[in-house]
């Protein structure tokens, strides 16, 4: 006669042996990582990053999949829409994880705090000004002089509607008082090539999307959004300098659909940690103004419900919505 503990066994043996009842561990498999942008920008570079340098460490091909469009929208409610178990991940942004939600307009598809699971972050991105180095002005005072006398008559671009470029044009809008107008693009990298043409006339974007325009003199830094600053530019201005509540910065990392596992998550917060530990990974990053900052799922998830708030109260302010 079997006791209890004897037969809990034996039904565990059972189960193992059912078809489909064994779980395997991640990964297993091929893993995508997807990009909301187009190719060029700086989320298709930390995206082919993360996959060059992951590929080794989970033991799998590990490939990057652009779904450009809507300001990051399409590529995110793919992912939610995928299988929570961390082989399909969204190399997530502070623009889509943190402004989208608060932007005012009809609900989104997808809400990140509900439909997404904050994996883990690798690094945070300098935030610049760039205008076209054509152009007369050498500060943001330059810039904001011309502007102000020349109501309606400049723009600046951005990745698209509801993207962190936005919120930070329509920032500047707000907080210098200007009148500019919003040119939207389908991505970064599009609107950084007309603006090294001098079709638009500046834009706020990572720095790591315009770190070879500027090493060529094809575009001029005016100032940092962000609450950091680079050794880089040691001469460049913070904008919060002038206005301390003007903080537009953000984040990258990955996020996988809601439910999927810890032990998933975990191991790509270890990757993370290994990938920033690599010396090639970590110059690459910083030689793209992206500074190493790794963070697991809780931390990542509140770094993310932080700059939510933040992004919110300024938006709010500023009276931005998604174009």
């Amino acid at each position: 006669m079997l006791t209890l503990p004897r037969l809990a066994v034996a039904a565990g043996v059972l189960l193992a042996l059912m078809p489909g009842a064994a779980r395997a561990e991640f990964p297993d498999r091929e893993i995508r990582v997807v990009c909301g942008f187009a190719p060029g920008g700086a989320c298709d570079i930390v995206s082919r990053l993360i996959a060059e340098h992951a590929a080794p460490i989970f033991g799998q091909r590990v490939i990057v999949e652009n779904r450009a469009g809507a300001g990051g929208k399409i590529a995110m409610e793919f992912v939610a829409r995928s299988a929570p178990d961390g082989h399909t991940v969204y190399t997530c942004a502070a623009g889509q994880m943190s402004m989208l939600p608060e932007l005012p307009g009809p609900p989104l598809a997808v809400d990140p705090g509900r439909d997404m699971t904050p994996l883990a972050a690798l690094a945070v991105p300098n935030y610049v000004l760039v205008v076209p180095a054509d152009r007369p002005w050498r500060s943001m005072d330059d810039l904001i002089a011309h502007a102000r006398a020349n109501p309606g008559r400049l723009n600046y671009g951005s990745a698209g509607g509801g993207t962190m470029q936005q919120l930070a044009g329509e920032s500047f809008k707000h907080f210098a008082q200007l009148d500019i107008s919003h040119i939207p693009y389908r991505g970064a990298a599009p609107a950084i090539v007309d603006l090294t043409a001098g079709r638009i006339d500046m834009m706020f974007t990572n720095l790591a999307d315009v770190t070879g325009q500027i090493q060529g003199n094809q575009v001029r830094v005016l100032a940092f959004s962000d609450d950091m600053g680079s050794e880089q530019f040691p001469g460049v201005p913070r904008t919060s300098q002038t206005w301390p509540d003007f903080v537009v910065g953000g984040f990258f990392g990955v996020c996988g659909a809601a439910g999927t596992p810890r032990a998933a998550a975990e191991r790509w917060h270890d990757a993370m940690r290994r990938m920033a530990a690599n010396p090639a990974v970590r110059e690459r990053l910083l030689s793209l103004g992206l500074v190493p900052r790794v963070e697991g799922p809780d931390e990542f998830a509140a770094t993310i419900a932080r700059d939510r708030q933040r992004f919110g109260a300024v938006i709010r302010a500023a009276g931005i919505r998604e174009e």
